[in-house]
């Protein structure tokens, strides 16, 4: 099952990246060979597709993760998606269960504050009244 993509998050955060690194488009364009216009629109969330090279290209140059990329443009499965717990086991090996614990629970009263509530298998579910 494909995610639903987010233009607006990955152009914010294709933006962000950009300016965090005080990249004119015309040198990320340079840097990745993409389009200024095309760049822009990334940027702004005025996309149907988007080429997975492109994605790649840009994480590169941007210093940003590739996989968040592909998960925000909505081209990885969720199948693939591990959960926070998982995550946090995988990365942070020395991490203690007990702290791990914690981070979890705290993500879940996040989530619950802005009324999205996960079902068994971490998809999202919006509150009705939200």
């Amino acid at each position: 099952m494909k995610r639903e993509k987010d233009v607006n998050k990955l152009g914010e955060l294709l933006r962000s990246g950009r300016l965090a690194k005080e990249l004119p488009l015309s040198k990320l364009s340079s840097l990745t060979g993409i389009s200024e216009g095309s760049l822009v629109g990334l940027e702004k969330g005025q996309w149907q597709k988007v080429d997975p090279e492109k994605l790649r290209l840009l994480a590169q140059a941007l210093g940003l993760n590739g996989r968040d990329l592909f998960v925000i443009a909505g081209l990885m499965p969720d199948e693939e998606l591990p959960t926070v717990t998982g995550l946090l086991h995988a990365r942070y090996r020395s991490l203690p269960t007990s702290a791990v614990k914690e981070i979890d629970a705290f993500v879940e009263f996040q989530l619950g504050k802005h009324g999205i509530r996960p079902d068994q298998a971490g998809h999202e579910q919006q509150d009705k009244a939200s």
